[in-house]
């Protein structure tokens, strides 16, 4: 009924007995549970941290597991060509799920970015509110 703990020898023994051995399924893909056929599938959508990843493994972009930003890849679309790696996607509204075009703004750095947050910060401490920020502004 009490479970003691090994010992050293016993321990000694076990992973002996494992040495070698391959797992049933290392380097094995499950393709039954694996995509489409998961039961959690979302049609290669998920949210991470409030953003919305979008599944495109043939993006040069795409994190390891081939999910790209929809904000970049809406922001793409209506450039006609892939973001550059400094370039950084604003969303206007703060809602980081409204990824509308006309939601975006993109700066060319991300210290421009954090020079438009900066200065938003700034006028909400002294009462400024509702104040549109401009596509050209920063």
């Amino acid at each position: 009924m009490h479970n003691k703990p090994h010992t050293e020898e016993a321990k000694k023994k076990m992973s002996q007995a494992l040495k070698g051995r391959t797992a049933w399924n290392k380097g094995k893909k499950l393709p039954q549970i694996s995509g489409k056929n998961h039961y959690n599938w979302k049609n290669g959508k998920f949210i991470s941290r409030g953003y919305i990843y979008i599944l495109n493994k043939n993006h040069p972009f795409a994190e390891k597991r081939g999910y790209v930003l929809e904000a970049h890849l809406v922001m793409e679309k209506k450039l006609g060509r892939y973001l550059l790696p400094k370039e950084v996607v604003h969303h206007i509204d703060g809602d980081k799920l409204n990824n509308s075009i006309k939601n975006l703004v993109l700066f060319a750095t991300q210290s421009v970015h954090i020079k438009l947050h900066k200065l938003k910060d700034k006028e909400s401490d002294i009462g400024i509110s509702n104040r549109t920020f401009k596509k050209n502004s920063c």
